[in-house]
């Protein structure tokens, strides 16, 4: 999931930065706005990001938020984000982000985390979504 949200984060930081510089050059007040919040959720995503990266207790609550907000982004976000929510808000999620797990990891190094394939598909495939909007975006000027 940390990947997933590094990923979006680039991303949206990019999309917003551009967007960003654009709307300030042209004087676009609307814009500006809509990029600047581009801009800010590309680096909560960025933050939330590295404390999942690192099993951080704290990095449940702006997960949770993200992708509340992400269910709106139908069909792709809505499926990507219902599943953020259902493994960081269950049982599974809510133990795994607890000191008591942290000391588990530290006790066992030899145990390595490996990605689902399902995850892997997902983000190969949200890499091509997102490589073709912004092609897509960038050859229609």
């Amino acid at each position: 999931m940390g990947i997933l949200y590094y990923l979006g984060a680039f991303a949206l930081v990019l999309v917003g930065g551009i967007g960003l510089f654009g709307a300030l050059v042209k004087g676009e007040a609307a814009s500006v706005l809509l990029s600047a919040f581009f801009l800010a959720i590309g680096v909560t995503q960025g933050v939330a990001a590295y404390g999942l990266r690192r099993l951080q207790s704290w990095a449940r609550v702006p997960t949770i938020i993200l992708s509340s907000i992400g269910l709106l982004g139908f069909p792709l976000g809505t499926l990507i984000n219902l599943y953020i929510l259902v493994k960081v808000a269950g049982k599974q999620g809510k133990f795994i982000l607890t000191p008591e797990y942290q000391r588990i990891v530290a006790a066992t190094p030899h145990v390595k985390r490996k990605t689902s394939l399902f995850v892997k598909i997902l983000l190969v495939l949200l890499l091509v979504v997102l490589i073709g909007i912004i092609g897509a975006a960038y050859f229609n000027k």
